[in-house]
């Protein structure tokens, strides 16, 4: 806050364009900051009690996603029940959140993206606006599966309606 305060004040920003690339700068640092400490606080709340008792084996493990902000990072604890089971991740589930994966602002704003343009410049829209890296595929992977989740979602609408009432009556 106090570098957004700064920029206010600041003798060398002569022209609006650069004053509000260094706003949005700062505004981005300031949400990524924000993430990062409400993942650390939730990583910290999901800690598991049972690790060390019942044959439960606990460790550290490092999750990150994509958000509009940013890289968010976290180490979150884990566990397996047994030695074969599944792996328990409390935090991620907890935050629905997936490692390597992207929030549901930023899957929105690239879907969004990937309609209108070619999934090459999707990536390019992405880091120019949002000043982050994805890769082609993963434009294409997001705007297909978001697009394709929302045209089933409109078909059911409409075949809910067309069966009498919105609500299936």
């Amino acid at each position: 806050m106090v570098n957004l305060l700064a920029l206010v004040d600041s003798a060398d920003v002569a022209l609006a364009d650069e004053a509000e690339r260094r706003a949005i700068q700062e505004l981005r640092g300031m949400g990524q900051e924000a993430l990062n400490a409400w993942a650390q606080s939730r990583a910290g709340r999901a800690c598991l009690a049972d690790v060390g008792s019942r044959g439960i084996q606990g460790w550290r493990k490092k999750v990150q996603w994509h958000s509009t902000y940013g890289v968010i990072e976290v180490e979150e604890s884990c566990c397996r029940l047994n030695r074969l089971g599944t792996m328990v991740r409390p935090c991620s589930a907890g935050a629905q959140v997936h490692a390597r994966g992207y929030s549901a602002p930023l899957q929105e704003a690239i879907a969004n993206f990937g309609v209108d343009e070619p999934f090459a410049k999707v990536a390019e829209k992405v880091r120019r606006h949002y000043g982050i890296d994805i890769s082609t595929y993963a434009a294409s992977t997001v705007t297909l599966v978001r697009k394709a989740c929302q045209h089933l979602s409109n078909r059911r609408t409409h075949l809910d309606y067309k069966r009498g009432g919105w609500n299936g009556n």
